[in-house]
């Protein structure tokens, strides 16, 4: 029996778990450890927009928490306004809800929330700009268009796949200002199109799996294959094939930054639900069992992955700080700083640290030893 669900009355389930889902992503948000990629956006000398906001609240707040926290809340407003679209493309409020959840479980969302990235700000750009659009309104399709430009994102894409839907639409405005933006961020981005064919395409495909867990990830991408050769392009569609496509075609010349494409992929996840429904409702009951069960396995382990990823910090102390745990390597700089405060040791060894680590114990306020004190 499924419960029903009116989009204008009370979600018991969704609100708990909801509280439940941003009580763990702020609980680990304070107790992760600082990764290499959050160091270099805090002492960036290039002061683009992730790390303006790293230093918003850092003065009054601290440590990981005011380093963290304004990506935190950019994340937890783009869950409302995803709930929001999600209006747009399913009739049904437990279709929403479905959709919802597979947002919440996928595991690049889970790390936008517990970490400082370009990733939200860049999410929040396609939500609020799909908004802006079905309101009619350019002047807030400008303004939901300007954090994407200055995110450390390959928001080319963004506004590549804007420029062709508007276009072939004829709509002219949108179009118009959309070029705009594409010619900007050609001519403010730091990008390279040049170099030789490396293979760099299956690692770009790993790291997509690992953002989306493997078979959604397979899955997604035929439904968004599927879906562009029916004729099925509807904005966020473009905007997530147009980017897939972009990165894995520059991948073939040159190794792309996941953070770069995947957050004008992740918006459109609810495209391989609608593609399940399609399939799945147009057969009979008993020809049913075998998309319901690969439908489950798939999301049992999304949850399994988004679980340990939310809960890593008690199993990796559970587990005596093994030094194979697959986030042994954020824990190293984070576990010699604490032993160098508990002995009294107020440096550290730069010669016995990795370079990328610097970084981080300059954050945790432990500086180089001098070369006599090595």
């Amino acid at each position: 029996m499924r419960v029903q669900f009116t989009y204008s009355g009370e979600y018991p389930k969704l609100y708990f778990a909801f509280f439940l889902y941003i009580s763990l992503a702020l609980y680990n948000m304070m107790t992760t450890p600082i990764l290499p990629a959050e160091a270099r956006i805090f002492y960036s000398p290039v002061h683009d927009i992730s790390t303006f906001a790293a230093h918003i609240f850092y003065p009054l707040l601290p440590g990981a928490l005011g380093l963290r926290l304004p990506f935190f809340l950019i994340s937890t407003l783009n869950l409302f306004l995803y709930f929001r679209i999600l209006r747009f493309f399913f009739d049904k409020s437990e279709d929403r809800i479905e959709a919802f959840f597979l947002y919440l479980l996928l595991p690049g969302v889970v790390a936008s929330f517990v970490l400082a990235s370009s990733a939200p700000i860049a999410i929040f750009s396609v939500l609020a700009f799909y908004l802006s659009y079905r309101k009619g309104s350019i002047t807030l399709q400008t303004l939901s268009l300007l954090p994407a430009l200055f995110s450390d994102t390959a928001s080319f894409s963004l506004y590549l796949a804007i420029f062709i839907y508007t276009y072939k639409k004829g709509e002219s405005k949108t179009a118009i200002l959309s070029a705009i933006f594409l010619i900007l961020s050609l001519l403010m981005g730091n990008y390279s199109f040049s170099g030789r064919p490396k293979g760099h395409l299956v690692e770009l495909l790993g790291l997509y799996a690992a953002v989306f867990s493997p078979l959604l990830f397979i899955y997604y991408f035929y439904s968004l294959y599927r879906g562009w050769l029916e004729g099925r392009r509807d904005l966020l569609r473009c905007i997530a094939f147009v980017s897939l496509a972009l990165s894995m075609l520059l991948s073939i010349r040159q190794k792309i930054h996941i953070i770069d494409f995947s957050p004008y992929i992740i918006p459109g996840i609810f495209i391989a639900l609608m593609q399940l429904h399609s399939s799945l409702r147009i057969r009979m009951r008993r020809y049913r069992k075998g998309y319901r069960a690969a439908a489950s396995i798939v999301v049992g382990i999304m949850f399994l992955s988004s679980m340990l990823l939310l809960l890593h910090r008690p199993i990796y102390r559970l587990l005596g700080n093994p030094e194979n745990f697959f986030l042994s390597s954020i824990y190293r700089p984070y576990d010699l700083a604490e032993s160098l405060r508990r002995n009294g040791v107020g440096c550290y060894d730069p010669d016995k640290l990795e370079k990328r680590y610097h970084k981080i114990m300059r954050f945790y306020a432990i500086p180089k030893c001098a070369e006599g004190k090595r």
